[in-house]
């Protein structure tokens, strides 16, 4: 793939579908809203996959976390599995490395998602499901965005879907499976637990991410604003942060002050 950077951060597809004859091109963004953002289209069918070869016309020179990425010849994307040499007959749109998780980005049919080395993919509602690989009909009903894992103690990925009436994001492990968030206010709450939000950024160092009206950690439970706040003030700390940017201020105030007494012209 020319021009694809090395250092995939994101994979989306919005709805970047033209139908030309008989033919549909599905585009997909590589790194949106970044610097080394680029697009790939791929050419097939009106209604169906196209016929499915076994004709390798590009490869990788090496293996990457137990499988080779290949080109075959009517422009899909497949892998090659390290230990037997085999062509699996999964097949792509477009198609990454499987990372240090063993998983690898992918996109079909205009949706993107993760699969796993059992060729298994996140489907729109964060189940793990098997396509058909012999199948010629339109069946990957996947996510609009995907984003690679965060670094830290415990990475985590988001996924984004924004076709219906309002936008749903997910965040997956490094197992592939679903994250759910207990609610955390100073206790637990098992009964206040959610997978799916409108909105939401994706997940720092630290472990933490801002979604909707609430922060997510990466453990496994969230705190909303509101809570945060009155945690902090019946611990003291707002009142603490409170005399900290007083004296600050104080600070920054004095200096300026003794600037202009020294520097009356200014």
């Amino acid at each position: 793939m020319k021009g694809i950077p090395k250092n995939i951060k994101s994979l989306s597809c919005f709805c970047s579908i033209l139908l030309y004859e008989d033919k549909r091109r599905v585009t997909y963004t590589i790194n949106e809203n970044l610097k080394s953002e680029c697009r790939y289209t791929a050419v097939l069918p009106r209604y169906w996959r196209p016929k499915k070869s076994d004709e390798i016309v590009k490869q990788k020179r090496n293996f990457s976390n137990g499988f080779k990425l290949v080109r075959t010849s009517n422009g899909e994307f497949g892998y090659i599995r390290e230990s037997d040499g085999e062509l699996l007959p999964y097949r792509y749109d477009i198609a990454f490395d499987f990372n240090e998780h063993g998983l690898a980005m992918v996109g079909k049919d205009g949706c993107v998602s993760w699969i796993d080395k059992d060729f298994n993919y996140i489907d729109i509602d964060g189940q793990k499901a098997k396509e058909d690989p012999d199948g010629y009909c339109n069946d990957f009903k996947a996510w609009q965005t995907i984003e690679q894992f965060s670094k830290g103690e415990k990475p985590i990925a988001k996924l984004y879907y924004g076709r219906d009436t309002y936008g749903k994001v997910s965040y997956i492990d490094t197992n592939g499976n679903l994250m759910s968030f207990c609610k955390f206010d100073g206790k637990i709450h098992d009964d206040q637990t959610y997978s799916l939000f409108e909105d939401g950024t994706s997940f720092d160092e630290d472990g933490i991410a801002r979604v909707d009206d609430s922060y997510l950690f990466a453990r496994g439970y969230y705190i909303t604003y509101r809570d945060l706040r009155k945690i902090a003030i019946s611990r003291g700390l707002l009142s603490t942060l409170s005399k900290e940017a007083e004296q600050a201020l104080d600070k920054k105030e004095g200096k300026k002050l003794r600037n202009v007494l020294q520097n009356p012209n200014v």
